[in-house]
């Protein structure tokens, strides 16, 4: 069956036995790929070895521990092109998405004390139905990929502590 099929099938099907021919009430579809059909390929990396690019990095941790400060460090360096790695002598924009930490009392301030670029720290604003809204995440992939296309970004700094 092919994914059409599947999704045909997952339309008019509910989950409980029951046919149903209301599109909203699909939540997600479910395939399985045959894993010769996945192709190979090399990890990069923006630290050497440790961030790999085009990944989810996270560092966890205590709060007061250095968490944000680190990652600063990591993306300030990246600004320079200073961080080993894939990007070392390639000094590269960045993008910040972060809810805890106060752009002009924390973030900027740290980032100048670790030497960065501020020209090419670019923070995450998320407006909804013009109000501000949270960046979230796997919904907004697209539009901040297309951000990051159009600010020449390739690496993604997410310092989210989010408070619920």
């Amino acid at each position: 069956m092919d994914t059409e099929d599947t999704l045909r099938r997952a339309i008019h099907h509910n989950g409980d036995g029951h046919d149903d021919d209301d599109v909203g009430s699909v939540r997600r579809v479910i395939s399985l790929v045959t894993a010769s059909s996945v192709r190979i390929e090399r990890v990069r990396f923006a630290y050497e070895d440790r961030v790999p690019l085009a990944a989810v990095t996270l560092i966890a941790g205590q709060g007061g521990k250095g968490k944000t400060t680190l990652g600063l460090a990591w993306l300030a360096q990246i600004t320079r092109g200073t961080l080993p790695g894939e990007l070392y002598g390639t000094p590269t924009d960045v993008v910040i998405d972060s809810e805890e930490d106060h752009r002009g009392a924390v973030l900027n301030p740290r980032l100048i004390a670790a030497g960065a670029d501020l020209e090419r720290v670019h923070y995450v604003d998320v407006v909804h139905l013009a109000e501000n809204d949270v960046l979230r995440l796997p919904t907004d992939l697209g539009a901040l990929a297309a951000e990051m296309t159009r600010h020449h970004a390739r690496v993604r700094g997410g310092i989210v502590a989010r408070r619920h």
